[in-house]
Order: C-alpha cells, then sequence, then structure tokens
C-alpha cells in the first residue's frame, strides 16, 4: 500500500479516536466502517459515507485499462472488523453492473454491506476543441436590469477573434499518488489566424487579466481530487474552473473565475458604458465544441 495511504490512515484513525460521535455507534466493539478503499491507477479520492445510517455506498475511478471481471482492492476498515471479500482478494465487478457488495463485521458481530462501484475515468476535457462561445456572467446587484449573460464581444469587441481558436487537451500524462491527474495542453489561432485583444479602446484599460484565460500557446492542466480543473499557461498564470459541464458528447461549457470586481460604475451611462458590466464579472464561460 503507498505510504501516503498508509499516512493518511493513521491520521484518520488518530482522529476518528478523539472525535467519534455516539450517534455513529463509534465504540470499541460495534464500528463497522469502511475507512479507505483504493485500486491501480485510481483518480481522486472516493467519498466515503461517515455515520452508520447513511447509505454505504461509494464510487472510486481508475484511469487504467484494468480487467473489471477480476478486480482487487485495497480496503481499510475500522479497528478489529473485518471484510468480506477481504482487502486484496481479487472478485468480479463485470458481472455485477461494475459494482460489488462488501461486508463489514464488526468486533461484536454486527454486520453492513457496503456497495463499492468501480468506473473507468473519462477526462473531460481530453481531445481538440474549438472555441464556440466566449461569454461572461455579470451582475452588479442593485437590481436594475444590469446583468446576464453575454458574448464577451459584446462589450469588448477585440475579444471576437479568439471565438475560434483551438485548444488541445492531451491524454493523461500522470496520476500522483494523491490521486491528482495532471496533463497539457495547446492553443492556436482559428480559421481567421487572429489572436484575441481584451484592452477597451474607448478607456484604454485592460482587461487580459479578467478574461483571457487558458491561453496559449502551451500550458498545463491538472484535475484535482475534488474533481476542479487547474489550467497554469507557459508563464505560470493559474486559474481554476469553477466548474465543467458536458452540454452534450461533442460540447462542454468550462466555468471560469475572473477574478475580484472593482465595484467601479459610470452611474451617468449606466446601461451605456460597457465597462458596467465588465467590471462586475462573475462568471468567464467558454463553451467548446469537439473536433
Amino acid at each position: 500500500m503507498k505510504t501516503f495511504y498508509k499516512t493518511w490512515l493513521v491520521l484518520f484513525v488518530a482522529s476518528m479516536m478523539f472525535n467519534c460521535s455516539e450517534t455513529e455507534e463509534i465504540t470499541n466493539n460495534n464500528e463497522r466502517r469502511i475507512l479507505a478503499v483504493g485500486i491501480d491507477g485510481q483518480v481522486g479520492t472516493p467519498n466515503i459515507p461517515g455515520a452508520l445510517d447513511e447509505n454505504a455506498a461509494t464510487t472510486i475511478t481508475t484511469f487504467k485499462e484494468l480487467d473489471f471481471s477480476n478486480l482487487a482492492l485495497d480496503i481499510v476498515v475500522s479497528p478489529g472488523a473485518t471484510v468480506s471479500p477481504e482487502s486484496g482478494q481479487a472478485v468480479d465487478f463485470a458481472s455485477n453492473g461494475n459494482k460489488y457488495i462488501y461486508t463489514v463485521t464488526s468486533e461484536s458481530g454486527l454486520s453492513k454491506d457496503w456497495e463499492i462501484t468501480v468506473d473507468k475515468y473519462v477526462n473531460p476535457v481530453g481531445g481538440t476543441w474549438r472555441i464556440e462561445k466566449l461569454e461572461f456572467y455579470w451582475d452588479d446587484w442593485f437590481g436594475w436590469g444590469n446583468s446576464g449573460v453575454l458574448p464577451l464581444a459584446d462589450k469588448l469587441p477585440q475579444s471576437a477573434p479568439g471565438v475560434d481558436d483551438i485548444i488541445t487537451f492531451s491524454a493523461i500524462e500522470l496520476v500522483d499518488d494523491a490521486g491528482i491527474v495532471y496533463g497539457s495542453y495547446t492553443r492556436t489561432t482559428g480559421a481567421d489566424g487572429q489572436s484575441a485583444g481584451f484592452i477597451n479602446e474607448a478607456t484604454g484599460k485592460d482587461y487580459s487579466d479578467k478574461f483571457n484565460r487558458i491561453t496559449g500557446p502551451a500550458g498545463k492542466w491538472q484535475i484535482n481530487a475534488d474533481g476542479t480543473v487547474t489550467f497554469t499557461d507557459s508563464n505560470n498564470a493559474v486559474t481554476t474552473a469553477k466548474s465543467i459541464e458536458t452540454i452534450d458528447e461533442n460540447t462542454i461549457l468550462i466555468k471560469l473565475d475572473p477574478g475580484p470586481q472593482t465595484w467601479e460604475i459610470d452611474w451617468g451611462d449606466y446601461f451605456g458604458n460597457p465597462e458596467n458590466a465588465l467590471n462586475f464579472a462573475w462568471d468567464v464561460l467558454y463553451t467548446l465544441k469537439r473536433q
């Protein structure tokens, strides 16, 4: 078992000994929980239920090509408890819809079934994509209708040439001991051969830091243990996606954080000055189409 896994278990068990809840029946003899579960090539950390009265089901994912009819999981259970099938024993997940029931029995003889699902990891960003839409959501919270989702080019025309850019995310290049997935990416201009600009020509204000995200020509991506995706460009500028939504099999929506709002409002031209919206951007929205 990996060193990080053992270290995590020692800390976890120590924490349980000093912070146990009576409602979870964590006593010397009755506890019958799965504390940790792992598999070769595991991605991320599985969400394992804590209280005994919760739905005892968890899912782990792996990026490796494994024989699902002959999988051996590493399983750690409550001190003094036993698990059947045993940790390290190969079982057939394939014939059970990639699921298997493990039974944990406490020292006192109480037992509980735990349903574990093993899934093949699907990289949500892998492949080559064309930027189909570059939008942003803004809201100044004054409640006068100056809010919504618009194409960025409506308020920042120089950004329009970037809408057809091509972003290629590599296949998985590395998964570390913490289950974090790493890869690289490139970004090139689209059919127009032009790059986006982010300067408001009327004022000279540069909005690159707010809206120029997943920048080229190359960079790195990583999928963190909590499922968020972080992009680091060639200048070591880092941005983390708030979410990645699969629209359909060929379309994804990446929601990125544009950073803090400036709270500067042109009250003399409240609805007409584009910077009133740009300054209050809360999300940058990339809609990508698979190529």
